[in-house]
């Protein structure tokens, strides 16, 4: 008797879909149900994917990007097949990829409308689950997508179906909400529109037509593998992280303030999944020949960029060379339009410009860079970086040659939505922090800001978030719903605890249904420097009312003394509260509640705070964490959805 063995070789040959960087609905206005197919596999960066042949690496020979046919075969790639890869800054890297695209394709529907995803998990061991981030889930706490706290992840081979209402209007985005997941391609952006379309208004005026409103998706670039990079993290290796075998250690990189930028080197950046890696950080990439992200406009018209920022840990300046920019949206709620030199945008947050294409027909850089000043021995720094293009119709398609705007007492600059109060005398530049923008009418129609009559109306919550070598994770909750914890003592309640220096617990908050809830968010330790980072809660928008920055020296703008409207009773400041005791119950000076911007992601200044209020009307159970792809440690979880 004979025994035959068959052996099974199965070629999955696949097709990488270019990104559309055009708002276009995914479903007409009047569907009722918007549905989506979506399968998530793995794909690789410089590789070319086509259904009709093998993969072909992407490398770079004689000058110029060709496919390798076979180990010495090379053909020179098209412009169009070139669409059909994802190049990133040029190097290989496994990533997990919607239907073939990095970033994900963007989810386009109207308000009010169900949106329905079958989710098929095409990984071969990795689980998942996806956040829809900016929808409030009003009475779909369950399809959050927090992994393990809303639901269980979706495992390798399984399917499951999300379905939510959109709301509210806005640009808002989605991702993995599992290990670290989204910073290795599961994101992308989720744009709500109103039904009326005809309505364009900014509080004071209608807004113009667009020619056109496109999509950027931002994200700091790594070309190691997140969780490679999470767990060097976890394992003190920070120092190492250019190589570990790289003579040269990394040396922290600081802001203007003094206060760090980021856990490890920036390396590069993307735009719509295309970037480059800039050596020595000058206007030259090491990859000249990778295409730049490229928006196209006419002279004389109006457009409308919604801007996601999907990355790990660090925040970018935006600016467009010779264009002002027009604020009038953040998180998806319109503020009234201010304009500026630049906007900042911090991981999770979204920010809605207007360009008006008033210039020469020709090239301009578009500048997407960090924060990054100097080290904290003092050495100055060129910051990191990556530039898209922005091209008149009938330009050449020649590289910009483009200078940023020149800051000097003449002319100085204004930055919108800075984590620091000032920059440096010699910047000539002028900080307009995100608290000063005003909400537009309709906003504030559509959710007022939260007031109360009576102190049994009102709760004051204060939550310290830092990188200190504290371990604290916060529930605060109220018609609190069954979770899917993991076990272990990562999950002991606090009040079972000695917390009076470093530990690690969880600790609950009750919020009480139907209260205003004034949530003072901290960013207060004994770390020798501080950190700015941003928070985002679950279920709610929140007003910004006030934002308490650090004391600084006016002349080099550095942090001098954390903000004295706090007492913080131990090292890590785990029992805050005020220390003025008159400003408790809501009496804190300088609050606006007239018109203050709504978000649901926010930048907590180092050694500062931030008061925002929401009213807990939306029961269930989500999450409070720290934006950060690669920090999951000091994170809050937030029954309040």
């Amino acid at each position: 008797m004979k025994l035959l063995i068959l052996f099974t070789v199965l070629v999955n040959l696949k097709s990488v879909i270019s990104f559309e960087q055009k708002v276009v609905p995914s479903c007409n206005q009047n569907e009722p149900v918007c549905e989506f197919n979506w399968v998530i596999d793995y794909l690789e960066t410089m590789v070319y994917f086509s259904e009709e042949q093998n993969p072909r690496p992407v490398v770079v020979r004689d000058g110029v990007l060709q496919k390798r046919l076979g180990c010495n075969n090379y053909e020179n790639i098209t412009d169009t097949e070139l669409e059909r890869v994802i190049t990133a800054e040029g190097s290989y890297k496994v990533l997990f990829a919607i239907n073939g695209q990095v970033p994900g394709p963007s989810i386009v529907v109207y308000e009010g409308q169900q949106v329905v995803i079958n989710l098929k998990n095409n990984l071969l061991v990795e689980g998942i689950t996806i956040h829809w981030h900016g929808m409030v889930q009003r009475g779909t706490p369950w399809m959050d997508g927090v992994g393990t706290i809303s639901h269980c992840p979706i495992n390798a081979g399984e399917s499951f179906t999300y379905r939510w209402i959109a709301e509210p209007i806005g640009t808002h985005w989605y991702h993995a909400h599992l290990g670290v997941e989204r910073t290795d391609g599961l994101a992308g952006a989720l744009i709500v529109l109103p039904k009326d379309s005809d309505k364009k208004t900014n509080g004071v005026a209608e807004l113009p037509d667009f020619a056109e409103e496109y999509v950027m998706v931002l994200q700091d670039w790594k070309y190691s593998p997140s969780v490679e990079v999470n767990q060097e993290i976890n394992w003190g290796l920070t120092g190492y992280l250019r190589d570990l075998n790289d003579p040269e250690c990394y040396t922290t990189t600081v802001e203007t303030d003094g206060g760090g930028v980021g856990l490890t080197a920036f390396e590069s950046a993307v735009i719509n999944g295309k970037g480059h890696y800039f050596i020595n950080r000058t206007m030259v990439p090491d990859t000249p020949m990778l295409p730049y992200e490229t928006f196209m406009v006419e002279e004389y018209k109006y457009y409308r960029f919604r801007i996601v920022h999907a990355g790990m840990m660090f925040a970018f300046r935006i600016s467009f060379d010779k264009h002002a920019v027009q604020v009038v949206s953040v998180d998806g709620n319109d503020v009234i339009e201010e304009g500026a030199e630049s906007v900042i945008i911090h991981g999770g947050e979204r920010v809605d410009i207007v360009i008006f294409a008033d210039q020469p027909i020709d090239n301009y850089w578009i500048r997407i860079e960090t924060l990054e000043s100097k080290t904290v021995a003092g050495e100055e720094i060129e910051p990191g970086k990556v530039l898209g293009v922005l091209r008149y119709q009938s330009a050449s398609t020649d590289l910009p040659k483009t200078e940023r705007m020149k800051c000097d007492a003449d002319n100085r600059c204004k930055v919108i939505n800075c984590p620091f109060k000032l920059f440096p005398d010699s910047h000539y530049t002028d900080c307009m922090p995100i608290s000063d923008l005003k909400s537009t009418k309709e906003t504030l129609e559509k959710q007022p800001v939260p007031t109360f009559q009576s102190p049994d109306e009102f709760q004051e919550v204060f939550i310290n978030f830092h990188f200190s070598n504290v371990n604290i994770i916060y529930i605060l909750y109220w018609m609190r719903i069954e979770k899917i914890y993991p076990t272990g003592d990562f999950m002991v309640d606090c009040k079972d605890k000695d917390c009076s220096d470093h530990c690690q617990c969880t600790h609950i908050i009750e919020l009480q249904r139907g209260k205003v809830v004034q949530i003072v968010l901290l960013n207060m330790d004994d770390a020798p420097f501080s950190m700015p980072h941003p928070i985002h809660m679950h279920g709610h928008h929140f007003h910004v009312l006030k934002i308490g920055f650090p004391e600084y020296n006016s002349t080099s703008g550095e942090i001098t003394k954390q903000n004295p409207d706090i007492r913080c009773n131990t090292a890590d400041c785990n029992t805050p509260t005020w220390a003025n005791e008159e400003w408790l119950g809501g009496n804190v000076p300088g609050i606006n509640l007239v018109d203050p911007p709504l978000k649901d992601t926010i930048m907590v200044p180092g050694r500062g705070y931030i008061v925002l209020r929401i009213k807990a009307d939306n029961p269930g159970s989500s999450f409070f964490p720290i934006i950060s792809g690669l920090n999951k440690q000091n994170s809050v979880e937030t029954d309040t959805s």
